[in-house]
């Protein structure tokens, strides 16, 4: 999930959650989450994939646009 804070009291939930959900291949668990913005603009975003009996993959998503556009994505309403 991804939130926000302003004070790191109050925060705010995303109305698009959750950021990683597990499909298809990638079995029980998507985790660990890392955002690297990447020239044009783009945002790569490496995960794992797993299915906690040690079977695991790393793998990676892009996403056309900067990390502010990603991010505000996730606190507009969702349709």
């Amino acid at each position: 999930y991804i939130a926000r804070s302003r004070d790191l009291v109050s925060w705010e939930l995303g109305s698009r959650n959750p950021v990683l959900a597990p499909a298809g291949v990638e079995q029980i668990n998507a985790s660990d989450p890392d955002l690297v913005e990447l020239p044009g603009p783009r945002v790569r975003l490496h995960y794992l994939t797993g299915n906690q009996r040690g079977e695991f993959a790393a793998t990676w998503a892009d996403f056309d646009g900067s990390l502010a556009e990603l991010l505000g994505w996730y606190f507009t309403p969702a349709s």
